[in-house]
């Protein structure tokens, strides 16, 4: 593969993960303030969380920037292969706790879950949740 275009894909790929790994966050929130403003009906997927992951690639860009400029090469050379790892299980982690935490303030509220259309998640590992005040 030409190096342009690899390097083409990788820009690209760290593009996408911006938005990719921030919708988590947009979906968490969005969730607690529907809790807050006390809505009627509250739908999320929690295999949206997984999607963390894609904040991987920012890592990567930040390891190869400092390789290629050589600002951080020590550093870079010794930590890296850790951060890496680190930041792999910390996403991870956050991928599996956020919806567990999101579950447990809406029952907290008084939310109940109801039965859903069983489809699977497009997205990623996870399933559709549906939570109202009462299932009628």
């Amino acid at each position: 593969m030409p190096i342009k275009l690899a390097k083409g894909i990788f820009i690209f790929l760290i593009c996408i993960s911006i938005p990719a790994a921030l919708f988590p966050f947009y979906e968490f929130f969005r969730v607690i303030i529907a809790t807050q403003k006390h809505a009627s009906q509250i739908e999320f997927d929690s295999g949206i969380f997984f999607l963390l992951l894609m904040s991987e690639f920012w890592l990567f860009c930040f390891i190869e920037y400092s390789g290629i400029h050589r600002k951080y090469p020590v550093f870079i050379k010794k930590y890296a292969a850790k951060m890496i790892i680190y930041w792999f299980i910390t996403s991870l982690a956050l991928a599996y706790t956020a919806p567990y935490l999101l579950v447990t303030q809406l029952e907290r509220k008084g939310y109940q879950k109801c039965a859903v259309e069983p489809y699977p998640s497009r997205i990623s590992r996870g399933e559709a949740k549906l939570y109202k005040f009462s299932c009628d």
